[in-house]
């Protein structure tokens, strides 16, 4: 189809003489010993194309019609028709081969899903399903085609369900079979239909075609998760196909066999030689242990990934999967009744006058007669020890999902885990360790377990080590051996990698709170107290003093008495700590010098109530602004500059996204305010006055304002942001106002800017199509006046908004609707802030690590780091998508590792490079310059600050 789209249009220049010829891009055009000149593409052609006699004109006609069905699809019904009848009629054709045909049919895919298309005109396509003259490609994509009209169309679904068994039944081809299978696994009635579909099954199941075999699986297995409920033939029939030579039918089997086991879990298995007493559940779960030794690695990954889904399984059949030995209590057991029946049963007694005489009819072996499949023996263990990483990572997975709710076999797979940390795949050992976390409330680490955990945190990878420091928040130690195990490689892991600080304390945060009483016999050696001799005061700074007091402190949240064994620097250093990192050091009472020092914040740093305060402030906020229609336009900045400093307040903490989005908009209204008391004394023809040039700066915030309230907010609503796109635009339009008024401006410059104007003015209108109800009066008049004006027209333009800005002051301001809008945010964790000269080459690449956490950014992708020169010049780097980790499941926590590359001519002294994190949106109205992409850069993160000194080459 592709091919089929691309056609060029080449002029052959040979002498005085030219001809244009056509080259498809499906033949061959021959040899050209000339040169080639490419013209134009043609216009789109918009009227009904004719099918004519002639068969060249015809091919051509319907390359044209192809390409306008899938680059221009039609807007009005009778186009639609029009199209579809044609494209039928090229199907239908017999001049045609199987590509153009197949081309026409794929066009009609696209053209058949526009609303417009009337539920009769597919009344063609089911005629030509019939149709033997059409070939079997082209009446699959026909298939295809019923299947997704189906999906806005319900009274087709029917029809096509109907159609499609008939051809099931009818149809020879292959293709048109499977294609069938497809559409009834989707479209066929859960319960009318699964009877039906179950003898289907049983007919097509041993067919000698692999492709329908896994047809016909694929559709029992959309059905079985659609609800419908089949025979246990159907089951029985999946058990034996587990012998199957392809692997996808085995593939499928394993999640028919799922399916049944997750909606029939205790149905009787009545199998001939299947041991009696297992329900479906344990039954589908030893079957599915035997292809965990499968010869295909995709079969192993998906019988080890569905074992995971055996969550009501009993732990006898859990427990058999670490052991490859049967166990005991998975033999069948026949009590002394049963034996002296089966004795009864097997002849007569012996006479014991020959060796033997009493040996049953039938020799049967005690450890042969099992509860489970011998194959199921050891299944978890042969999937850790797969060659390949992607069976030992579905094993890992399904083993965490196991233990979940089990405890006991939590405790037995402990050591699995463990040893699978020292995989040489690292994605295995990322696996493993997230996979141990999520089941630590089971077990308690012991100290030759935690030295295994321990050594991960010298991996290179730092996503490994920040995995084990996830790990250690959860996990809980035996011994203080162990914690002081834990702080020592943890102060290792820092001196190391100092950028994994962050990471580190907030384990050693969680560490504490959940260890007080085994910290507290080696709280003195931790503070290097004496108990004679004055130590020297360690300073707070140090990096490793730092992560020992975060452990410290948070133990003596939960253990008081460990107050009393705290140094005399011990409260100074807490309230440094306390300040720094508000959310890992918890609220304590310290004495000191057995007098009472309580640390009690100032009044005005004391914590706010999130549920009051807040609140309390916000609503006495929002019942101030509804006073500001009647404040007169003296008095209206003071009141804004009050609304402003209540809100100050609460522009701290994780609720402050509603208080940061209405200081920005009261912020918008004061400059606008001010720009149009500086209106009021201006006429058309009046020129800006010296005194009167602050106004552009009043409407560059104002305009910096409004981009801030489109890119610096989650959740907020459609409606908001196209409401902050018309404050935009009435502050675009009184700085168009007054920079035409400027002096010394000449024509062509005005013309130029009107130009730029009137371009966004038209990106505007895009902006709101199908939302005009929403523009205000302002907007929706310079819309209709301006849109259609000469740009070199300026006293046109002057005259016309000159009375429209003076009659379109407004005193509303825009409040956010939704309470949980939040603040976009960047902290820079590396690098940080140093006076150390990085020196480098002119000319060369300093690559300079940066580790950044981001919140509340919903799309990555506009993200932007931008490094800052000492010659104010900027360099934009969009960071790679794949260099972006999520953090948290709401998708609102992300962190960014990569490295910058810094690059510049040499400089007689160092200078200061600034590094900030940024939000691009669309520059639209931009008063500033923008990059070349045509963004607008918000910046989210405060800038980091280093001394870089290129140097020239000496060499």
């Amino acid at each position: 189809i592709l091919l089929l789209n691309r056609r060029m249009d080449v002029t052959v220049i040979a002498g005085p003489s030219s001809r244009t010829e056509t080259i498809d891009g499906l033949g061959d055009a021959g040899p050209v010993a000339k040169k080639l000149r490419l013209l134009p593409s043609e216009p789109e052609i918009t009227q009904p194309v004719a099918l004519p006699s002639s068969e060249s004109t015809t091919l051509d006609n319907i390359h044209n019609l192809i390409a306008l069905a899938h680059e221009t699809p039609p807007t009005d019904a009778g186009q639609i028709s029009r199209q579809f009848s044609q494209l039928m009629d090229v199907i239908q054709s017999g001049r045609c081969d199987v590509t153009h045909r197949l081309a026409a049919a794929h066009a009609l895919l696209s053209v058949s899903l526009h609303p417009s298309t009337s539920n009769h005109s597919f009344n063609q396509v089911f005629s030509l399903l019939d149709d033997s003259a059409v070939p079997p490609t082209v009446r699959s994509v026909l298939l295809k085609l019923l299947h997704l009209a189906c999906q806005t169309r319900e009274p087709l679904k029917g029809k096509v369900v109907s159609k499609c068994l008939q051809l099931l039944n009818s149809s020879p081809h292959r293709l048109i079979q499977t294609g069938c299978l497809d559409v009834l696994g989707d479209l066929a009635n859960v319960t009318s239909h699964a009877t039906q579909m179950a003898g289907i099954f049983s007919k097509v199941a041993f067919f000698h075609d692999s492709r329908m075999r896994t047809a016909v699986l694929r559709c029992v297995h959309r059905l079985l998760a659609r609800g419908a409920k089949m025979p246990l033939s159907v089951y029985y029939r999946c058990i034996e196909l587990f012998r199957d030579d392809e692997e996808n039918v085995r593939m499928m089997c394993i999640k028919i066999v799922c399916e049944f086991a997750r909606s029939s879990p205790s149905s009787r298995v009545d199998l001939p030689g299947e041991p009696e007493g297992l329900n479906l559940l344990e039954h589908a779960f030893s079957r599915i242990c035997e292809l965990v030794n499968d010869i295909r690695v995709s079969v192993r990954v998906e019988a080890v990934a569905s074992l995971g889904r055996f969550a009501d399984l009993d732990v006898k059949f859990r427990e058999q999967t670490l052991d490859k030995q049967l166990m005991s209590r998975l033999r069948a057991k026949r009590s002394s009744h049963q034996r002296a029946s089966m004795l009864v049963k097997s002849g007569a007694y012996s006479s014991g006058r020959k060796w033997g005489d009493d040996q049953p009819l039938e020799d049967v072996d005690e450890d042969s007669v099992t509860l489970i499949s011998t194959g199921a023996c050891g299944a978890i263990i042969h999937g850790l020890e797969d060659e390949f990483k992607e069976v030992r990572v579905a094993t890992v997975t399904s083993l965490s999902q196991l233990c979940v709710d089990s405890p006991v076999f939590a405790r037995q797979a402990l050591d699995y885990f463990i040893d699978m940390l020292n995989d040489e795949i690292e994605t295995v050992r990322v696996v493993s360790i997230r996979s141990l976390a999520a089941i630590t409330d089971h077990f308690v680490i012991r100290k030759d377990q935690l030295i295994d955990i321990l050594s991960c945190l010298d991996d290179f990878s730092v996503v490994v080590r920040e995995a084990v420091h996830d790990l250690l928040k959860s996990i809980r130690l035996e011994t203080w051996e162990c914690l002081k195990s834990a702080l020592n490689s943890l102060l290792r892991n820092l001196k190391k990698y100092p950028a994994d600080e962050s990471s580190i304390l907030t384990s050693l945060r969680f560490l504490g709170s959940k260890h007080s009483s085994l910290c507290l016999p080696m709280v003195k050696e931790l503070l290097c107290v004496h108990p004679f001799l004055d130590t020297p005061e360690p300073m707070v700074d140090d990096p490793a003093y730092k992560a020992v007091m975060m452990l410290v402190f948070n133990c003596a949240k939960t253990c008081p008495s460990m107050v009393g064994l705290f140094p005399p620097f011990a409260p100074r250093h807490y309230l440094y700590l306390k300040e720094l990192h508000p959310d890992l050091v918890p609220e304590l009472r310290l004495n000191r010098n057995e007098l009472q020092f309580c640390y009690t914040r100032p009044e005005s740093l004391q914590p706010i109530d999130t549920q009051l305060l807040p609140e309390q402030t916000y609503s006495r906020v929002l019942d101030d602004l509804q006073k500001l229609p009647h404040i007169s336009p003296h008095d209206r900045s003071s009141f804004i500059n009050n609304l402003l400093q209540d809100l100050r307040i609460l522009l701290v903490g994780d609720g402050c996204g509603r208080a940061n989005f209405l200081s920005l908009s009261l912020r918008f209204n004061l400059n606008v305010y001010k720009a149009f008391d500086v209106l009021k004394r201006f006429t058309p023809t009046t020129e800006v006055a010296l005194s009167d040039e602050i106004v552009f700066t009043f409407l560059s915030k104002s305009i910096v304002s409004t981009f801030a309230l489109e890119a610096s907010f989650l959740n907020a609503t459609p409606e908001e942001l196209r409401t902050v796109l018309q404050l935009r635009a009435k502050a675009a339009t009184l700085l168009l106002f007054f920079t035409l008024r400027k002096r010394n401006l000449s024509l062509e410059e005005q013309t130029l800017i009107c130009r730029s104007y009137l371009h966004n003015l038209s990106m505007f209108k895009d902006r709101f199509a199908g939302h005009e109800e929403e523009l205000s009066d302002f907007c929706r008049q310079l819309l209709q006046q301006l849109l259609s004006v000469d740009p070199s027209k300026v006293g046109l333009i002057l005259k016309f908004l000159h009375p429209l800005l003076m009659n379109s002051v407004d005193s509303s301001v825009l409040v956010p609707s939704s309470p949980d809008i939040q603040t976009c945010s960047a902290v820079i964790n590396s690098p940080k802030p140093s006076t150390k000269v990085e020196s480098f080459v002119a000319g060369l690449i300093l690559a300079v690590d940066l580790d950044v956490t981001i919140r509340n950014v919903a799309d990555t992708s506009c993200v932007r780091i931008v490094m800052t020169y000492p010659g104010n010049s900027d360099h934009v780097v969009a960071p790679p998508s794949d260099k972006f980790r999520q953090l948290s499941s709401a998708h609102t926590l992300h962190r960014l590792q990569t490295c910058c590359f810094i690059s510049h001519s040499s400089w007689t002294e160092p200078g200061e490079l600034s590094l900030a994190v940024f939000v691009a949106v669309p520059a639209l109205f931009d008063c500033q310059l923008s990059t070349s992409r045509g963004e607008k850069l918000v910046r989210i993160s405060n800038p980091v600050r280093l001394l870089i000194h290129p140097k020239p080459n000496t060499l």
